[in-house]
């Protein structure tokens, strides 16, 4: 009888533990419609990003020998389908994966280009990602 119990409440318990979500980023609160918006990873905190929704300009919190903050804008390379469909609103969204820091985009909604966030020497930048076909 006791194991009957056991198993009817465990049943009964497995699909509010499987609906329960995670957020495995940290973003500001914003209208839609909004032009900046802050988002931070979960599995590094000192990893906080600004974007300017409407142009895409990803800019990058850094700290300097003295722990001062400030933002700093990072490179994004060239992307043939890059192009801002509707000046003055959105047109671009940053991506930060919960699994690892290398997930991280950049992707204009309207066409579609993406960049993934990449270290250079130190310098962090948006390296285009392309289609097979190399588009």
């Amino acid at each position: 009888m006791k194991n009957r119990l056991l198993i009817i409440a465990l049943l009964l318990a497995s699909p509010a533990a499987f609906s329960q979500t995670t957020t495995d980023y940290v973003s500001t609160t914003v209208p839609p419609d909004s032009r900046f918006e802050i988002i931070q990873s979960n599995l590094l905190g000192r990893i906080v990003f600004k974007t300017d929704k409407y142009t895409g300009d990803v800019y990058r919190i850094v700290f300097d020998d003295k722990a001062f903050q400030s933002w700093t804008k990072m490179t994004r390379l060239n992307h043939p389908y890059d192009s801002i469909v509707h000046p003055g609103k959105v047109n671009y969204q940053v991506f930060v994966s919960g699994f690892e820091r290398k997930y991280t985009y950049l992707v204009n909604l309207n066409t579609g280009a993406t960049w993934i966030a990449v270290n250079s020497r130190g310098n962090y930048l948006w390296d285009p990602v392309l289609n097979k076909n190399g588009e």
